[in-house]
């Protein structure tokens, strides 16, 4: 184990050529035990792929490098990020990833919907302090129903609005609103 955490180590201290490296130091000082060092360089990893990855628009790929110094905070928490597939975090950026893979181009009206989502409800986890996996659920939550919630009424407004509603037809639509 110490020789694959002195691995991991070693790759990640050798690519310093991205900003966030100084917070990377930083909170690489706060790893106190073999696990947390171990799921900090993975992390650590794990960001620099997907950063990396062509395949994610780069407004997606500079999502998840702002989420860095929070995803590093929560490893050093709540070590459960690895091992729990369920792990709020852990699907939050599952879910990021595999809907970003899904834009072909940053000029898509759903994927600029999605980034300003993710500013939104995801950027704002780097400038919290980080002691659970609480904040990532709330995050996650607002991606997985607020964001399709407000993509299914604009398609719903934007359909009405071509269409002049009867006033039986506007009572029925307020009476199922509330």
């Amino acid at each position: 184990a110490d020789d694959v955490i002195a691995r991991l180590s070693q790759t990640s201290l050798m690519d310093k050529a991205r900003e966030p490296e100084s917070t990377r130091q930083k909170l690489r000082k706060s790893c106190h035990n073999p696990a947390q060092v171990l799921s900090f360089e993975v992390m650590v990893q794990m960001i620099d792929n997907l950063v990396k990855d062509t395949r994610l628009i780069k407004g997606i790929r500079d999502v998840i490098e702002n989420l860095e110094p929070a995803l590093l905070r929560l490893v050093l928490v709540d070590v459960r990020f690895f091992n729990n597939k369920q792990h709020p975090a852990r699907r939050m950026l599952q879910e990021i990833t595999q809907r970003g893979l899904a834009f072909g181009s940053a000029d898509d009206p759903e994927c600029t919907l999605f980034i300003r989502s993710l500013h939104r409800y995801v950027n704002p986890l780097s400038r919290i302090h980080i002691d659970s996996a609480e904040p990532f659920d709330l995050a996650l939550y607002n991606l997985i129903y607020v964001v399709p919630l407000a993509l299914i009424v604009l398609a719903f407004v934007g359909t009405l609005s071509s269409h002049k509603l009867t006033e039986r037809e506007g009572r029925l639509l307020k009476l199922m609103s509330g």
